[in-house]
């Protein structure tokens, strides 16, 4: 658990160490270098640009919009990098672009940016390119011609052009573009503590996830409990070969990858099957609602209880069982009042491993219940959606939430067992 807990503490150390100075803005538009005086704003990750010919007519290669003339640019293509830093810009902050102690901290704000706007595709600064820093308007770089601050119609490009005939692929390039300011100007806010974030959080907090996650896991834990044990004490009733068939059917949800089940349960319970439609027919709707996410949660967690259930039943002696039915018991008390008991421990194991994968869910949920929040956002959807919106603040503190949560959990079902 404290490993668990020390691994979610590391994968937020990288934002409290963006948070230990004040470089870049909440919204990810600009940053600055206090100790160089200067600031990127208004900076964009442009992902796609367009090979057809400008506004006036002209055909120039493959460009990308830039915003003002005098903007900072870098064009990434293929293999090589260009940082363009326009003359007027080193004019106006009279900076000198050769000096290192210039070009170092811009570049870094650059990829500081870049990697906050880079939204799923692979950030500047992982990228093994050579990056060229250059004032010129035009410079050649292996087998592109790069072109910057070109105007037409009112606007600004950077352009990439190559030799006729060649075949180039510009899939994975993309342009950044910013204002280059003197740092008091940018405009970004004071430094934020771990603290001060982990108070805006909690501002923000919305606990819809863990709600949501609870009543499904709980409704679905219900079900399993019912299901899993109850076809694991009759299975053990069938010949072996129908108990074979039996434990097949109950196996193969933990053998399947969860989006393959999920993609089943849209297929049987969609509005195309014929379950589908006899349930709308009946004012039933399963897919995309909380009864979806329990069912999801159930069919993925139902494995764990039957296998465990089975196992117990197994291990009780049937000679007792053989005992009480002289008595007059009947199968239902037996069941309740004997092997139930009796197999207690093992069937509170098969309980907690079933909550624990009911909490988890995730492929199952997405395919046949979506991700819609205070319905079916469960926790692991929240921590994915969170992750790929950039909040990975909010996306370890969910995993911390759960681990805890499962922690207290497996704990208390120990106790009860006990």
């Amino acid at each position: 658990m404290l490993i668990a807990l020390f691994a979610c503490f590391y994968m937020v150390m990288p934002c409290a160490a963006a948070w230990a100075q004040p470089v870049l803005s909440a919204d990810g538009d600009a940053a600055i270098d206090e100790d160089a005086g200067l600031g990127i704003t208004s900076f964009h990750r442009a992902k796609k640009g367009s090979g057809a010919e400008l506004p006036d007519g002209r055909q120039v290669g493959y460009r990308y919009i830039t915003g003002a003339v005098d903007n900072i640019v870098l064009v990434f293509a293929r293999d090589v990098a260009v940082l363009y830093v326009p003359d007027q810009a080193c004019r106006r902050l009279d900076i000198d672009l050769g000096d290192e102690g210039v070009k170092s901290p811009i570049i870094s704000l650059i990829e500081l940016l870049d990697e906050k706007n880079a939204d799923g595709a692979a950030p500047l600064e992982s990228l093994d390119v050579e990056l060229v820093v250059t004032s010129a308007r035009e410079v050649e770089v292996g087998p592109y011609r790069f072109s910057f601050a070109v105007e037409s119609s009112g606007r600004t490009y950077a352009v990439v052009d190559w030799p006729e005939g060649q075949s180039v692929s510009t899939s994975g390039w993309f342009c950044d573009y910013g204002s280059l300011v003197a740092g008091a100007d940018a405009g970004v806010v004071a430094e934020r503590t771990v603290a001060d974030e982990l108070s805006l959080f909690a501002e923000d907090f919305d606990a819809s996830p863990l709600f949501v996650s609870l009543r499904t896991s709980l409704a679905a834990l219900l079900a399993v409990v019912v299901i899993g044990t109850s076809s694991a004490w009759l299975a053990l009733r069938f010949n072996r070969r129908l108990q074979s068939v039996v434990d097949t059917l109950f196996l193969v949800p933990m053998l399947l990858p969860p989006s393959a089940c999920g993609l089943v349960l849209v297929y049987v319970f969609g509005k195309n099957s014929v379950t589908g439609q006899w349930l709308i027919a009946h004012g039933i709707n399963l897919p995309f609602t909380w009864q979806a996410a329990v069912i999801a949660a159930a069919v993925v967690s139902v494995p764990y209880m039957y296998r465990s259930a089975r196992g117990a039943f197994e291990g009780v002696d049937p000679e007792l069982l053989d005992v009480a039915r002289t008595l007059g018991w009947s199968e239902v008390r037996i069941f309740v009042r004997l092997a139930v008991p009796l197999a207690l421990p093992s069937l509170m194991a098969g309980l907690v491993l079933s909550f624990c994968r009911a909490l988890g869910e995730f492929g199952a949920t997405v395919f046949f219940a979506g991700n819609y929040a205070g319905v079916t956002q469960t926790i692991p959807l929240a921590i994915y959606y969170d992750w790929m919106a950039g909040d990975t603040v909010t996306a370890a503190l969910w995993v911390a939430v759960t681990l805890v949560f499962t922690f207290v959990f497996m704990m208390v079902m120990r106790r009860l067992s006990d």
